[in-house]
């Protein structure tokens, strides 16, 4: 499916959850901020940041648990700490994604909720610098379909407003290792998030 397409799909979607007026369901808008590496790329450390935006729409129930849909631009990649003393070694990679989690809630008291869940995500951009010369399309492609992992805990500091931490990692490479050669079950280069967000509720209540 052509790129324009799949971006236009998942923009529509992003309208669902805010037009929705079932008692059933309620939703809002998020924000936030996220550091990323890519394990496997010879780099440690969460050097490279991104920014996050996007809906969410979540089942209005009594009980403990709840089911939690989102729509988000999503910033990832990785880099490495400049040094002088290794000029060879700069990297950077900078990912864009659209993706759609979907999240089991668990209350664990009346202000801290839990999750678990899945997120597909679309790679609408992928640029590498490996000089610090400027962006340009890497060399080796980055597969354009993500399916990820995702852990949260989040805090609800009023009946609108929860501020979110979530850990994200790949469950299928993101990337083949050059040559395409594996490692026991390392099969390649995955993507490892940890992501700090802000998620207001439009109108209504908990």
């Amino acid at each position: 499916m052509p790129e324009r397409k799949v971006l236009l799909w998942l923009l529509f979607l992003s309208f669902v959850p805010l037009q929705m007026k079932a008692q059933a369901f309620t939703g809002g808008l998020l924000g936030g901020l996220s550091v990323n590496q890519i394990d496997g790329d010879e780099y440690a450390g969460y050097d490279k940041a991104g920014i996050i935006f996007g809906g969410w729409v979540r089942t209005n129930t009594t009980g403990l648990f709840q089911v939690q849909g989102e729509i988000r631009y999503f910033g990832k990649g990785a880099g490495n700490r400049a040094n002088p003393d290794q000029p060879d070694r700069y990297y950077r990679v900078r990912l864009r994604y659209i993706e759609v989690p979907v999240i089991l809630r668990y209350t664990v008291s009346s202000r801290i909720p839990l999750g678990l869940g899945l997120s597909a995500g679309y790679l609408a951009e992928a640029k590498e610098d490996l000089t610090g010369d400027g962006y340009i399309d890497p060399v080796r492609k980055f597969r354009r379909l993500e399916l990820a992992g995702q852990a949260t805990a989040g805090y609800d500091f009023s009946s609108h407003i929860t501020g979110e931490i979530r850990f994200s990692y790949s469950l299928i490479p993101v990337r083949d290792h050059p040559g395409g050669q594996t490692f026991l079950g390392n099969l390649g280069q995955y993507n490892n998030n940890l992501s700090f967000c802000i998620l207001y509720m439009l109108g209504g209540r908990r």
